[in-house]
């Protein structure tokens, strides 16, 4: 009687298929319902490293495994883009179950000290500024955006700073626009 792996193996050979595995490693750094950082590395490719900064999260510590369209869209891509490994931040870490109201959305200090120092110590990391134009009527959403903007033309990663979007925010960087 074949086994699983045995009749895989035999199936293989017979039809000249091969099999290979590749594991996305999810990490989560979050404290109740705020996220700070989602980490997705992909094992065994070797590529370069970037932090990517959103808007909001949609993964906590209880759902880890979720995807949601920026991810997804990310994770499609990481390879192309030449990314073993991202660390996804947000400008708002409360984490909420569908898409937020302004005025669910408040300004987390902790959350803002944990991206500048990041962004800060980012060495060899790229920066991809992915949070796009929702909320831009918001006064906390658009005052978030341009301390991040300072804080990463004050850092030294200004040089490596590139962007998803279909509009440049800002002619600051020499990073390219990497249009969704």
């Amino acid at each position: 009687m074949l086994t699983g792996d045995s009749f895989t193996n035999l199936r293989l050979r017979r039809f000249a298929m091969e099999s290979k595995k590749e594991q996305l490693i999810t990490e989560v750094v979050y404290q109740g319902n705020h996220t700070y950082e989602i980490k997705k590395t992909i094992d065994g490719f070797k590529g370069d490293k970037a932090i990517l900064i959103g808007l909001y999260p949609t993964v906590d510590g209880d759902n880890i495994t979720k995807i949601d369209s920026t991810q997804l869209h990310l994770i499609n891509h990481m390879k192309e883009l030449g990314l073993n490994e991202v660390r996804i931040m947000n400008l708002y870490s409360e984490v909420f179950d569908r898409k937020p109201t302004t005025s669910q959305l408040t300004y987390d200090k902790e959350n803002f000290e944990y991206i500048t120092q990041a962004v800060n110590t980012a060495g060899e990391y790229k920066l991809i500024i992915a949070y796009g134009s929702s909320h831009s009527s918001n006064k906390t959403t658009n005052t978030l955006k341009k301390n991040l903007l300072e804080a990463i033309s004050n850092s030294k990663a200004k040089d490596r700073v590139y962007q998803i979007s279909s509009v440049r925010i800002s002619d600051k960087f020499s990073g390219e626009i990497l249009k969704k």
